[in-house]
């Protein structure tokens, strides 16, 4: 199970590396042809569809990583075992509001499956199922702190 989940966060940073590039590429194209009278619509559209998957699944990597702004002016004077306490009551709070994004997230999704983008052929719930997926892999990363949280608690590395 950990080897699935090692490929599983690896493949995350290689698409998270691949749409950012191309968002990048795509919008400083966009404005250049723009420049020249150009319009380049779709690459636009594109690059919104990348950027909501990018968000999403950067912040997964971005909470796996524990990179995310916190807050520790209490926690870090507490005691290893009352910190990790704080830290799973944090984890289980954020997993609450994660399957409320999940659930949400899967409405907006069917509630935008006839909306289209101006330019592609392409249904808009293709953006927005980036929130519950991103959802449901920031709550399997927020699971397994919280096994490293326990393992630590109870002094295991």
């Amino acid at each position: 199970m950990k080897k699935i989940y090692d490929l599983l966060c690896k493949l995350e940073t290689i698409i998270c590396g691949i749409f950012l590039i191309l968002v990048v590429v795509l919008v400083f194209l966009s404005a250049l042809t723009r420049k020249f009278n150009i319009p380049m619509q779709k690459s636009l559209d594109v690059a919104q569809l990348l950027f909501a998957w990018l968000a999403f699944i950067g912040a997964d990597i971005a909470l796996r990583q524990e990179k995310l702004v916190g807050v520790d002016i209490f926690t870090s004077k507490m005691s290893k075992k009352a910190n990790g306490i704080c830290r799973i009551i944090s984890h289980l709070l954020m997993i609450a509001l994660l399957v409320v994004f999940v659930i949400k997230g899967f409405d907006l999704t069917m509630n935008s499956w006839d909306r289209s983008f101006q330019s592609l052929k392409l249904s808009y719930a293709c953006v927005t199922m980036s929130l519950p997926v991103g959802s449901l892999l920031m709550i399997l990363s927020t699971l397994t702190l919280i096994a490293k949280d326990i393992k630590m608690i109870r002094g295991e590395n």
